[in-house]
Formats: C-alpha cells, sequence, structure tokens
C-alpha cells in the first residue's frame, strides 16, 4: 500500500528535480499544487505489466526495476535511480505498453499526474526537453541490457555485474549483494538454478560467496571471464 509522507511539493522541491529544473514559473505552480510526495515500501508495483499509467513516478529516493512478463514468465529489464521517471516513456508513446514497475527498495517519489503533464509540455519546451532527455536514458538502459543479453554469456553476466557492483561500493573488495538471489536471476536474465550453479563457478574465477557476501579475491581474473579490457 502506498504511504503518503506529504500532500504537496514545493515549487522549490519541484525546481531541484530533473524533470522540473527548467520549466516555467507557471508550469511549477501548477505542478506544486497536483503532485503527490509518496513513500513505499520494497516490493511495491507502480504499474503493471503492460498497462499505461495513469501517473508518473519521479524518483527521489530508492531504486524501481522494470520488468516485463510473458507466458507465466517474468523477465527484469534494469533498475533507475534517483532522478528517473517511471513511466515516461509509456505516458508519451502511442504503443502498446510492454513492461511494468514495482519498487526494489523503500523509495519516496513524486507522483505526477499524467493527464496534466501531456498537455504541460506542449506548452513549456523546457519541460518537454526534460521529459524528452529522461525517456531517451531509460531508453539507453534498456538497449544496454539488451546487449548485454545478447553478447555475454551467463556467467560473464554475472562477473560484469558483480565488478559494476564493487565500483558501487567504492572498489571494496568485500560487499554484500544489494537484492536477494532470486531478484539477481531475474536481473541477469536467468534460472535460480543457473545463478546458483554460475556462483559456484564463479568461485573458481576470483570470487568467494558467503551467503549474501561476495569477496574478490582476484579482480583481474574476474575481469577475464567478464571479458573487460
Amino acid at each position: 500500500m502506498l504511504m503518503t509522507i506529504q500532500q504537496s511539493y514545493s515549487v522549490e522541491g519541484l525546481r531541484s528535480t530533473p524533470l522540473f529544473r527548467d520549466a516555467s514559473a507557471e508550469t511549477l505552480e501548477q505542478f506544486a499544487r497536483v503532485c503527490l510526495v509518496q513513500r513505499v515500501p520494497s516490493g511495491t508495483e507502480l504499474i503493471g505489466a503492460g498497462e499505461r499509467p495513469g501517473f508518473v513516478h519521479l524518483v527521489l529516493e530508492g531504486a524501481v526495476e522494470f520488468f516485463s512478463m510473458e507466458a507465466g514468465r517474468e523477465a527484469m529489464l534494469c533498475t533507475v535511480r534517483d532522478g528517473l521517471a517511471v513511466g515516461l516513456d509509456a505516458l508519451l508513446s502511442s504503443d502498446e505498453p510492454v513492461h511494468g514497475a514495482r519498487t526494489l527498495t523503500t523509495a519516496r517519489l513524486l507522483a505526477i499526474p499524467g493527464a496534466n503533464l501531456v498537455p504541460a509540455m506542449s506548452k513549456d519546451a523546457g519541460l518537454a526537453f526534460a521529459a524528452a532527455s529522461i525517456a531517451s536514458t531509460l531508453s539507453t538502459r534498456l538497449a544496454k541490457e539488451l546487449a548485454e543479453q545478447k553478447l555475454r554469456t551467463s556467467i560473464e553476466r554475472l562477473a560484469h555485474w558483480l565488478l559494476r557492483v564493487q565500483r558501487h561500493f567504492g572498489g571494496a573488495d568485500r560487499f554484500e549483494l544489494p537484492y536477494s538471489k532470486r531478484t539477481l536471476a531475474l536481473r541477469l536474465g536467468m534460472t535460480p538454478e543457473s545463478l546458483s550453479r554460475n556462483f559456484a563457478q564463479i568461485e573458481k574465477s576470483g570470487c568467494r560467496i558467503d551467503g549474501p557476501f561476495v569477496t574478490v579475491t582476484d579482480r583481474p581474473t574476474l575481469e577475464k571471464l567478464a571479458r573487460i579490457g
């Protein structure tokens, strides 16, 4: 269930977001009256797979995952964090939506009514440019994820992802997986069983796995497995 923590958002608060940074004063005043700030728990579905959203959710804090479902199977497409918008691409496109979105962590979101956003973009070039830029960023993320799926084997994807997470933690040799192994399997496009086999294999290639904790013991070997450099 969505937990509202604030019924409105100030003009100054809107101006601090990537979407409204270059919007006109009139646009800011309009959306300060209709936007809603929400804090939601992990696992909250914001958009059902294939649904057209009534609201665009701008991520202020936390992480949101995009997913798709087909014939009872589910795939995690990508993850977005602060500054990006959920539902903006589906709102602007005339094509049938193909993915849904849900919170991956507890998240603080700015809910923006789609019925207000589209007309405002036709009048405010600054808002329209920002929306196009944010939608383009998501498109690029999805394209990168598709390339990862097509060009790397499952164990190469796991090795590459572990190295990216290590960089996120400042290069620390030991870090904790940011989410469950089931979610990670969806994220990397493999079954939980395949992920377990790949973890067993990767322990021979520069990593030690201890429950949710990963220790990188030989980074050059892990980079070679990930086909980096």
